[in-house]
Formats: structure tokens, sequence, C-alpha cells
């Protein structure tokens, strides 16, 4: 997906940060691995623009930029249109991906991979509603729940339950059945859905599919969580891409 990625942008000449040393690459950040196997309803990526290249959100706002340097007698740099930018993106990347957004984000802020805490996970199995509620149940009443992990090639034994933030059964009319919902913890480790399944003892045989709907973020003890692509306010050349 790096690659992916690297060879859209070449291809659209966006004007994308360069690591150094002797193998420079472009200055790509991407979010939380998905496992192999499951789905999301979109993914997040980091890029670093070139210094010398301003951002704006639109054509328009491009264009007062300009002209604002322009009368004030500046060096007209680079000005960026997120908005044109964005549909240049998703023509460049492959059948499958959708750029769904693009925002300029705060570079002092965490990076994706420390910023996020949670993730919302959809569940869909062959298990009726009354089924699902008593798992729901039983792991919410639980006061620990162990999970055997490797850990730099040694065994540990986890108590995950501080772990599952949220669990409950939702009934939607859009799809076929119930489905379970999980909003799993991702610091210090992140739980991963395979791992929660086994802790509260789901059998695999009854997982139908797997769905990542949201990665969460909380800044500040009492704030409401938030999606990594408002991260910030807009202060530095740095923009965030939300793709499915």
């Amino acid at each position: 997906m790096a690659r992916v990625w690297e060879r859209s942008l070449r291809r659209i000449n966006l004007p994308v940060a360069y690591s150094e040393g002797f193998n420079p690459r472009l200055k790509l950040h991407f979010g939380l691995a998905l496992p192999t196997g499951f789905e999301s309803e979109g993914e997040f990526l980091d890029i670093d623009i070139d210094p010398d290249v301003r951002l704006a959100a639109n054509a328009a706002e491009a264009e007062a930029q300009a002209a604002s340097a322009q009368e004030s007698g500046a060096t007209t740099a680079r000005v960026l249109d997120l908005e044109t930018t964005r549909r240049a993106i998703d023509t460049a990347t492959p059948d499958g991906i959708t750029v769904q957004a693009l925002a300029e984000i705060n570079r002092k802020e965490l990076s994706l991979q420390q910023a996020v805490t949670s993730c919302s996970w959809e569940f869909a199995t062959t298990l009726d509603a009354p089924s699902l509620q008593r798992i729901v149940d039983t792991t919410l009443a639980a006061d620990s729940l162990l999970l055997d992990r490797e850990r730099k090639g040694k065994k540990m034994t986890d108590d995950i339950r501080p772990q599952i933030l949220d669990l409950q059964v939702q009934h939607r009319t859009d799809v076929d059945g119930p489905r379970l919902v999980a909003e799993l913890g991702t610091q210090p480790r992140a739980l991963r859905p395979a791992e929660f399944l086994a802790a509260i003892d789901m059998p695999s045989k009854e997982t139908a599919r797997v769905l990542r709907t949201h990665q969460w973020i909380i800044y500040n003890e009492g704030e409401p969580a938030r999606e990594p692509l408002v991260a910030g306010a807009p202060t530095t050349a740095n923009t965030e891409v939300f793709a499915v």
C-alpha cells in the first residue's frame, strides 16, 4: 500500500517533502495497520508537503493568497488548492481507493500511530440477537479478561478488559441480522479484533465479517472523541488524507 501511494502522488507531481539520507523517500505517515482480511470504512494518511508550498482549502482561497502575496511584494510561493488536489489524487489512485477528504493539519500534533486512542469495530456474525446479548452482558460484567500474548518472543498474560471501552448489540434495518459493535482501545498496545473475539469466546466460524468503522482521538481528558481528519488547526504545510 505504501508503494501504491508513492506512485500515485508522484504521478500527479504533488510537492511532497522527502526524507534525508542516502535513499530519500516521500514523507508519508500511515495510521494504525488494518489486520489482513478485515475491512475498513476509511483509512488515514499524513503527507508532509514541501515547506515552500502554501495550502489553501479551495481554488478561490488559493487565488486570494496569491493575490495578497503579489500586492505585498512578497515572493509568490506555490499555493496548493486542497480540493483540486483531492480530486487529482483520487484520479491517480487505483480502482478500489477513493479519496474522500483532504485537510491541512497541525504537525505539532502526535502522529496517527500515537494519537489514535481507540477504534470502533463492527462484527457481522451468524448468531442471533439473544446470543449476542448474552456475550455482551457476560463480557461487560467480567472484572478481568485474560489473554495470552507473545511480546518480543516471550509469552505474557494480559488483562484486556480495560481496553473494551464499549460493547453492544446493534440492530440495523439496512443489513441482515444484528451486529456486535465494540470500541477497542489502542494504547499502550492495541487490542486487535481477533484477540478480542478470542477473549470473549466468540468462535471464529461465527464471525462472517469484521469492519473498522472509526478511529478515535482524545487529546485532553474530558473532551469528546474525534476522528483524525480534524486533528488540529492548520498551521503548517502538512496534509491528511482520508481514503477508502
